[in-house]
């Protein structure tokens, strides 16, 4: 767990998305990639509207309408006041001054969001939260792929290619 102190409030998150519970993992996931692939600031959306124009000029039409419903979607957002990545961080919140968050409702994460923002919980810091637990999530995926690999390397060369081949097509 990762604990911040912001000011006399501590608020707990967890600290790898691998520990979260199997559908705050997925909602994490699910708002990550939303924010990055589609965004929620007029910065993202000018951003947005720089690729349309390429798709434009390169005649790209199916391109040009993905284009065009993304930008439409950040700019949703945006106006909506509504940030794919502060629920991806309230998603790992535990705990704000011992009391525990379970739930993954929109409510109980709107409710999360709120008292983030009335205790001084900055954007940098909900940023720089979740960077440290991607990252550690990276380096623990990192770590079981190697795991994964080493282990069929000492099956390859232990057992023999066969062996190596049955084990794989039964997972």
């Amino acid at each position: 767990m990762i604990t911040k102190n912001i000011g006399n409030h501590t608020v707990v998150f967890y600290d790898s998305a691998e520990d979260l519970p199997i559908r705050k993992y997925q909602k994490v996931n699910k708002n990550l990639m939303i924010a990055s692939q589609v965004g929620d600031t007029i910065a993202d959306y000018e951003t947005r509207q720089g690729k349309l124009i390429t798709f434009l000029k390169k005649e790209l039409p199916k391109e040009e309408a993905k284009e065009m419903q993304n930008q439409r979607q950040c700019f949703y957002n945006a106006l909506e006041e509504y940030s794919p990545s502060s629920v991806a961080l309230a998603q790992l919140v535990y705990s704000i001054d011992g009391i525990v968050y379970l739930g993954r409702d929109n409510v109980t994460l709107s409710q999360i969001i709120k008292k983030l923002d009335e205790i001084g919980f900055t954007k940098k810091e909900s940023t720089n939260t979740v960077q440290a637990v991607k990252k550690k999530s990276k380096k623990s995926l990192d770590y079981n792929s190697l795991i994964t690999f080493l282990t069929i390397l000492l099956f390859l060369i232990v057992f023999g290619w066969k062996c190596v081949k049955l084990i794989w097509n039964i997972f």
